[in-house]
C-alpha cells in the first residue's frame, strides 16, 4: 500500500572559533554516517564548520556549504561536473555501506537563508541517497515553491512537496527518514518533516545492492537557469546543516 503526500581521498574540514582557525576530521557524532568525504569541490569557502550564524541552531557549530559560478570539478572515477553542466559543494559517505535489506533511520537539520535566491529550473538538491554503479535512488531538492522528495528507481511516484517555500527559508526543518532498502515490493521508505509523517511510501527503494548519502549543494542542468535568464550565471547560494546522523533507531538519531 502505497500512501504520498504533498517530494573524503580525506579530506580536513575548517573550524572557525573567536577568530581562530582549527582543523578536524569531524565536528559532531554522525553515527553510522562516519566516516565523510569531500565531493567534486576543493575551494576553501565551499565547506566550513563554522558557529551558529543564525541564532537558532540546534547546535553551537555549524555546516556551512557554499557554492559559486563555475564550481564544478571533476573526480578520478571519471564523472566530470563541467562537462555535464553541474556545479555542486557536497561532503559524501566514504564507506558506501548502506545495503539491500538494511532497515534504519537518517536525519539532519536544514537553514536556507531568507535571502536564497531560486535558480528554477535548475534544480538545487540539497541531500541524496546515491547509489553506487546506479542512479540516485532518491533526492532532497529546492524549486521556486518549497523543498521536494525526488524518487528515481519506479515509475508509479515521482516527487512530493516536504515544504511549502513560506516554511523552507528562513528558519531550521528537522528531517528524519525510516527506509527499508529493498529492491523488491516489501521495501519502504518514510520521511517525517519537523517531527510529522510527511511521506510513506511502500515499495522499491532501491535498485543496487549499495547506497551512500550526500549532501550540501548540488546544482544541476545549470544551463536551464541560463537559458530563462537571458545569459546569466546563477548566483552564489549557501546553505547551513546540523546534526546529520544515521542510526538504528529513531532515537539514536536524536
Amino acid at each position: 500500500m502505497k500512501r504520498l503526500l504533498p517530494v573524503l581521498v580525506g579530506f580536513t574540514l575548517l573550524l572557525l572559533l573567536g577568530g581562530c582557525q582549527t582543523t578536524s576530521t569531524q565536528y559532531n557524532d554522525r553515527g553510522w554516517f562516519d566516516p565523510m568525504k569531500r565531493s567534486l569541490n576543493n575551494k576553501s569557502y565551499g565547506y566550513q564548520i563554522v558557529k551558529d550564524v543564525t541564532g537558532s541552531a540546534p547546535t553551537k557549530l555549524i555546516e556551512r556549504f557554499e557554492v559559486r559560478p563555475g564550481d564544478c570539478s571533476a573526480n578520478i572515477g571519471g564523472w566530470d561536473d563541467c562537462a555535464t553542466d553541474r556545479e555542486r559543494s557536497e561532503i559524501s559517505q566514504e564507506n558506501k555501506d548502506i545495503f539491500i535489506g538494511n532497515t534504519e533511520w537518517y536525519g539532519w537539520h536544514l537553514f536556507v537563508p531568507k535571502e536564497h535566491k531560486d535558480i528554477w529550473p535548475t534544480a538545487v538538491y540539497m541531500g541524496q541517497f546515491h547509489q553506487v554503479h546506479a542512479k540516485p535512488a532518491w533526492m532532497f531538492y529546492n524549486r521556486f515553491d518549497g523543498y521536494y522528495l525526488d524518487y528515481h528507481v519506479g515509475k508509479d511516484f515521482q516527487f512530493a512537496k516536504l515544504l511549502d517555500i513560506k516554511d523552507f527559508l528562513g528558519q531550521w526543518n528537522k528531517i528524519e527518514v525510516n527506509a527499508k532498502w529493498s529492491d523488491g515490493n516489501d521495501g519502504y521508505f518514510r520521511v517525517y518533516v519537523n517531527g510529522k509523517l510527511n511521506v510513506n511510501f511502500g515499495g522499491k527503494t532501491a535498485s543496487a545492492s549499495k547506497l551512500y548519502f550526500k549532501y550540501g549543494i548540488y546544482r544541476s542542468f545549470v544551463s536551464r537557469y541560463k537559458i530563462v535568464s537571458h545569459g546569466k550565471v546563477p548566483p552564489t547560494q549557501i546553505i547551513y546543516f546540523t546534526k546529520v546522523k544515521r542510526g538504528s533507531s529513531r532515537d539514536s538519531i536524536q
